[in-house]
């Protein structure tokens, strides 16, 4: 065991939800990924829509108690790293009585 200070216990609890939504991100960046590369080889398409609804298509579950919508732009970010050239997007569809029904990113290599 070793000695472990006040101020380092009163951190741990954000140190580990930090990690936790690291790993998040990392799940999300990685199927995403997946997916992407899995259409463009497969499909002749040169976009694809993901929903990120957790528990839709596949989609992994958030373990790290933070909203998806918290972590879009981080995911986002990886995405466009990942994908240069390409066209990464947030996008949501709305219907009639202005209620999301679909929301998701959008990779566009075209």
């Amino acid at each position: 065991m070793e000695p472990i200070t006040r101020e380092q216990l009163q951190n741990l609890k954000a140190e580990n939800d930090l990690a936790k939504r690291s790993r998040d991100i990392k799940t999300f960046v990685k199927q995403y990924y997946d997916i992407v590369k899995y259409i463009a080889s497969n499909k002749n398409v040169t976009k694809h829509f993901i929903d990120i609804r957790c528990g839709m298509n596949g989609m992994p579950e958030i373990t790290s108690g933070v909203s998806l919508s918290d972590m879009i732009e981080d995911i986002m970010d990886e995405l466009r790293t990942l994908f240069p050239g390409c066209i990464v997007e947030y996008h949501e569809t709305r219907n009639m009585s202005n209620q999301v029904i679909e929301s998701g990113i959008l990779v566009d290599w075209s």
